[in-house]
């Protein structure tokens, strides 16, 4: 018999969309018995001119989203520099 471990924390990527949001709206439900850690990373898509104000309302969302299920998201400050692809396009912002 395999070990079992609960899962402990979910990574979502999140752009605003409403596939996103639908994605927020299963997967919260689904977690709910053992409630993980859910935290929510927007890439800011600096080379599309998207601003720091889209990305931060995109993040918001998502968390008032996870709040109407119970859970509370992780607080990293929203701007950290998260990491960059070799094409230096995009921003992970958490």
């Amino acid at each position: 018999m395999r070990n079992f471990r609960p899962i402990q924390k979910i990574l979502v990527a999140y752009r605003g969309s409403q596939c996103d949001q639908g994605a927020l709206e299963f997967i919260a439900p689904l977690f709910a018995k053992h409630k993980p850690e859910i935290t929510i990373l927007h890439v800011q898509e600096t080379a599309l001119g998207e601003t720091p104000e889209f990305a931060e309302a995109c993040l918001l969302t998502g968390e008032d989203t996870l709040k109407q299920y119970g859970y509370t998201p992780p607080k990293i400050g929203p701007g950290r520099l998260c990491g960059r692809n070799p094409q230096g396009r995009g921003r992970g912002t958490l």
